[in-house]
Protein backbone atom coordinates (compact mmCIF):
# COMPACT_ATOMS: atom_id res chain seq x y z
CA UNK A 1 0.00 0.00 0.00
CA UNK A 2 1.37 3.38 -0.50
CA UNK A 3 0.00 6.77 0.45
CA UNK A 4 -3.55 5.41 0.10
CA UNK A 5 -6.46 7.31 1.25
CA UNK A 6 -10.09 7.26 1.71
CA UNK A 7 -12.94 9.75 2.30
CA UNK A 8 -16.55 9.43 3.32
CA UNK A 9 -18.17 13.13 2.72
CA UNK A 10 -16.23 14.88 5.05
CA UNK A 11 -14.70 12.25 6.99
CA UNK A 12 -11.16 11.20 6.60
CA UNK A 13 -11.37 7.47 6.85
CA UNK A 14 -7.74 6.83 5.44
CA UNK A 15 -4.82 9.32 5.25
CA UNK A 16 -1.71 8.50 3.80
CA UNK A 17 -1.74 4.34 4.89
CA UNK A 18 1.56 2.95 3.80
CA UNK A 19 1.91 -0.64 4.45
CA UNK A 20 4.27 -3.79 3.34
CA UNK A 21 2.80 -7.36 3.88
CA UNK A 22 5.51 -10.47 3.06
CA UNK A 23 3.89 -13.33 1.20
CA UNK A 24 2.85 -16.04 3.18
CA UNK A 25 2.35 -13.06 6.51
CA UNK A 26 -1.05 -13.17 8.45
CA UNK A 27 -2.06 -9.71 9.46
CA UNK A 28 -4.78 -8.20 12.16
CA UNK A 29 -5.43 -4.84 12.78
CA UNK A 30 -5.68 -3.17 16.52
CA UNK A 31 -7.36 -0.09 17.01
CA UNK A 32 -10.00 1.96 18.75
CA UNK A 33 -13.39 1.86 16.76
CA UNK A 34 -13.67 4.23 13.86
CA UNK A 35 -9.92 3.83 13.43
CA UNK A 36 -10.46 2.81 9.63
CA UNK A 37 -9.03 -0.54 10.15
CA UNK A 38 -12.56 -1.82 8.02
CA UNK A 39 -12.01 0.84 5.53
CA UNK A 40 -8.39 -0.42 5.24
CA UNK A 41 -9.17 -4.00 4.96
CA UNK A 42 -11.91 -4.07 2.37
CA UNK A 43 -10.00 -1.41 0.38
CA UNK A 44 -7.15 -4.53 0.44
CA UNK A 45 -9.38 -7.32 -0.61
CA UNK A 46 -10.83 -4.92 -3.49
CA UNK A 47 -14.28 -4.24 -1.70
CA UNK A 48 -14.36 -0.10 -1.96
CA UNK A 49 -11.98 1.71 -4.30
CA UNK A 50 -9.76 4.03 -2.80
CA UNK A 51 -9.33 7.83 -2.86
CA UNK A 52 -5.86 8.05 -3.36
CA UNK A 53 -2.72 6.17 -3.59
CA UNK A 54 -2.58 2.48 -4.76
CA UNK A 55 -2.63 -0.99 -3.37
CA UNK A 56 -1.35 -3.99 -4.67
CA UNK A 57 -1.57 -7.44 -3.73
CA UNK A 58 0.63 -10.46 -4.41
CA UNK A 59 1.83 -7.62 -7.24
CA UNK A 60 -1.20 -6.85 -8.87
CA UNK A 61 -4.19 -4.19 -8.23
CA UNK A 62 -6.85 -5.10 -4.96
CA UNK A 63 -9.88 -6.76 -6.01
CA UNK A 64 -8.19 -8.30 -9.22
CA UNK A 65 -8.75 -12.48 -9.50
CA UNK A 66 -5.01 -12.90 -8.66
CA UNK A 67 -5.42 -10.49 -5.51
CA UNK A 68 -8.61 -12.36 -4.59
CA UNK A 69 -7.07 -15.46 -5.17
CA UNK A 70 -4.01 -14.63 -3.24
CA UNK A 71 -5.28 -13.32 0.26
CA UNK A 72 -8.42 -14.07 2.11
CA UNK A 73 -10.95 -11.60 4.43
CA UNK A 74 -12.29 -12.80 7.21
CA UNK A 75 -15.23 -10.83 8.74
CA UNK A 76 -15.58 -10.36 12.49
CA UNK A 77 -19.22 -11.82 11.97
CA UNK A 78 -20.80 -14.07 9.24
CA UNK A 79 -23.31 -11.69 8.24
CA UNK A 80 -26.22 -13.34 5.74
CA UNK A 81 -24.87 -16.80 6.28
CA UNK A 82 -25.83 -17.56 9.24
CA UNK A 83 -27.06 -21.00 8.35
CA UNK A 84 -24.37 -22.22 6.15
CA UNK A 85 -22.02 -24.66 6.90
CA UNK A 86 -17.99 -24.24 6.57
CA UNK A 87 -18.66 -26.39 3.48
CA UNK A 88 -21.32 -24.34 2.06
CA UNK A 89 -19.53 -21.29 2.10
CA UNK A 90 -16.21 -22.57 1.07
CA UNK A 91 -18.42 -23.63 -1.78
CA UNK A 92 -20.11 -20.29 -2.74
CA UNK A 93 -16.68 -18.67 -2.52
CA UNK A 94 -15.52 -20.98 -4.80
CA UNK A 95 -18.47 -20.65 -7.44
CA UNK A 96 -17.88 -16.86 -6.75
CA UNK A 97 -14.19 -16.99 -7.66
CA UNK A 98 -14.54 -19.73 -10.31
CA UNK A 99 -11.91 -22.11 -8.48
CA UNK A 100 -13.27 -25.32 -9.81
CA UNK A 101 -14.07 -28.53 -8.79
CA UNK A 102 -10.28 -29.67 -7.77
CA UNK A 103 -10.45 -27.09 -5.32
CA UNK A 104 -13.86 -27.95 -4.21
CA UNK A 105 -12.96 -31.49 -3.61
CA UNK A 106 -9.69 -30.77 -1.72
CA UNK A 107 -11.80 -28.21 0.36
CA UNK A 108 -14.10 -31.40 1.07
CA UNK A 109 -11.57 -33.32 2.52
CA UNK A 110 -9.71 -30.43 4.94
CA UNK A 111 -13.44 -30.26 6.18
CA UNK A 112 -13.65 -33.24 7.15
CA UNK A 113 -9.80 -33.31 8.82
CA UNK A 114 -10.91 -30.62 10.66
CA UNK A 115 -14.20 -32.00 11.80
CA UNK A 116 -16.26 -28.66 10.33
CA UNK A 117 -18.62 -30.89 8.40
CA UNK A 118 -21.82 -30.54 10.50
CA UNK A 119 -21.47 -27.43 11.91
CA UNK A 120 -23.16 -23.85 10.56
CA UNK A 121 -21.85 -20.37 11.32
CA UNK A 122 -25.21 -20.23 14.22
CA UNK A 123 -23.20 -21.29 16.87
CA UNK A 124 -21.94 -19.58 19.56
CA UNK A 125 -18.82 -17.81 19.66
CA UNK A 126 -15.67 -18.81 19.38
CA UNK A 127 -16.69 -21.21 16.99
CA UNK A 128 -17.72 -19.09 14.69
CA UNK A 129 -14.71 -17.07 14.38
CA UNK A 130 -12.96 -20.64 14.17
CA UNK A 131 -15.22 -21.31 11.35
CA UNK A 132 -14.79 -18.33 9.36
CA UNK A 133 -10.59 -18.86 10.26
CA UNK A 134 -11.01 -22.39 8.63
CA UNK A 135 -13.06 -21.37 5.95
CA UNK A 136 -10.59 -19.02 4.97
CA UNK A 137 -7.51 -21.03 4.93
CA UNK A 138 -9.55 -23.93 3.38
CA UNK A 139 -10.75 -22.02 0.42
CA UNK A 140 -7.27 -19.86 0.00
CA UNK A 141 -5.17 -22.73 0.08
CA UNK A 142 -7.60 -24.81 -1.78
CA UNK A 143 -7.87 -22.15 -4.65
CA UNK A 144 -4.31 -21.57 -4.88
CA UNK A 145 -3.20 -25.05 -5.25
CA UNK A 146 -5.69 -26.77 -6.97
CA UNK A 147 -8.06 -24.18 -8.75
CA UNK A 148 -6.70 -24.71 -12.69
CA UNK A 149 -6.03 -20.79 -13.04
Amino acid sequence: MRDVGKRFGGLTALDGVELDVRAGAVVGLVGPNGSGKTTLLHAAAGLLSVDAGAIAVAGTPAGSRTARASSVLIPDEPTGFDQLSVMELVSLVHALWGAGDRATARAEVLVTAFGLDNLTFGVPEPATSMMMIAAGLIGVGTWKRYSSH
